[in-house]
């Protein structure tokens, strides 16, 4: 329950802050560089380091995680690669409404590779450690004092 409400939350986040004209301002260069109080100064800093790729490496990061939490909801195995095209399908849809609905977003190739990037390391970090998590936070259900496994070897 926990996961799910979690992946439908990551999805809007980003859903929002790719949508979001406010979100142009804080990763802009130069003058433009966030000063605002609210913001730590380390986040400012790592926003100033980051390297010339305009904003696809936070696309990257966005998409990524949002792949490993919707995967981590996931209770059927068999449709993980359906979940994953469903996570970049929903991110290139985006990005296309973004000339849509924002004054200051435009379609991006290299937006769209960042998505692309993104959705295959968070599938990428859930087969290596997503099975891990996911069997931990599972129930187990014992009978006759043995522990009853499902067919993709996590817990019942």
């Amino acid at each position: 329950m926990w996961w799910r409400l979690t992946a439908l939350l990551v999805i809007a986040g980003n859903t929002w802050l790719t949508l979001s004209d406010a979100v142009v301002r804080w990763f802009q260069r130069g003058d433009d560089t966030p000063s605002e109080a609210w913001l730590p100064h380390w986040v400012i800093e790592i926003i100033q380091s980051r390297p010339d790729l305009g904003d696809a490496d936070i696309h990257a990061l966005m998409w990524g995680a949002a792949t490993v939490v919707i995967l981590l909801a996931t209770r059927h195995r068999s449709h993980l690669y359906i979940w994953v095209l469903g996570v970049w399908a929903w991110s290139v849809v985006v990005e296309i409404l973004q000339p849509i609905v924002t004054s200051t977003r435009a379609f991006q190739w290299g937006d769209l590779l960042g998505n692309t990037v993104g959705v295959l390391l968070g599938l990428l970090l859930y087969r290596v450690f997503g099975q891990l998590v996911s069997s931990r936070f599972r129930s187990t259900s014992r009978v006759d004092g043995r522990v009853q496994r499902s067919r993709t070897g996590g817990a019942a």
